[in-house]
């Protein structure tokens, strides 16, 4: 296996070069070889397709690998989009965490209708909020670390090998799973205090509020990933 080209070796212009041209790109930047067509090379590449994406907002990295090599101020430019992206989903996990907190933390108004303290729904609740606490951390970690971090060391250093890349991949993703992961986690909780309650319309509609936006999210996954 060859060895990652450091960033001072880079020669020439990378913003220079066709988005479809993949010359510039190390080899463990490229997306999972998938030529013997088995179920675990797919599985590979389809977890590559998540990571990139929950990341950086694109399926691959041949986009990313020539922007940030490429001066400066296009590191700049990509370290701040990274950031704004983060910050937003923490910010996102905060107001999970307030929500989550007031639920485990306060008793129901009317238990007939809305019983959240019964054992299914609060551990969906308690799982959210702990994900949510998680995510909040994690993104907090990535802004200040990122806020000091050059491509030198992003490059040399960070993800010079497949696996500290993929390393890097997760925990820069780990924000936007958790909030997705929590999110799902309350909704099912209420969802669930809300199928036990006596009131037949909370019961049934309580069925809706978890499939719609899991099926929206699902098409959404689909025709991105695929």
């Amino acid at each position: 296996m060859s060895s990652p080209p450091s960033y001072t070796s880079i020669t020439g212009c990378p913003k220079c070069q066709t988005h479809h041209d993949m010359d510039a790109l190390p080899d463990h930047w490229r997306p999972p070889a998938t030529e013997k067509r088995g179920f675990t090379a797919r599985v590979h590449l389809f977890f590559f397709r998540i990571l990139c994406l929950l990341s950086i907002g694109h399926r691959s990295l041949r986009h990313t690998y020539p922007h940030i090599t490429c001066g400066q101020q296009l590191w700049d430019e990509s370290r701040a989009l990274l950031q704004n992206r983060v910050e937003n989903t923490t910010v996102v996990c905060g107001l999970l965490l307030a929500t989550t907190a007031v639920f485990l933390t306060t008793l129901p108004p009317s238990q007939p209708t809305l019983d959240y303290l019964v054992v299914g729904p609060y551990i969906c609740i308690l799982l959210s909020f702990g994900l949510a606490l998680g995510g909040l951390i994690m993104g907090s970690a990535i802004i200040f670390v990122t806020s000091t971090c050059n491509v030198e060391w992003f490059i040399n250093k960070w993800t010079r090998s497949r696996s500290r890349l993929y390393c890097i991949l997760f925990l820069v993703s780990y924000p936007h799973i958790s909030v997705a992961i929590s999110g799902s986690l309350c909704a099912i909780g209420i969802a669930l205090a809300a199928s036990f309650s006596e009131n037949r319309l909370i019961s049934i509609g309580s069925v809706f509020v978890v499939l719609f936006p899991t099926a929206t999210v699902s098409l959404f996954a689909w025709i991105t990933i695929m």
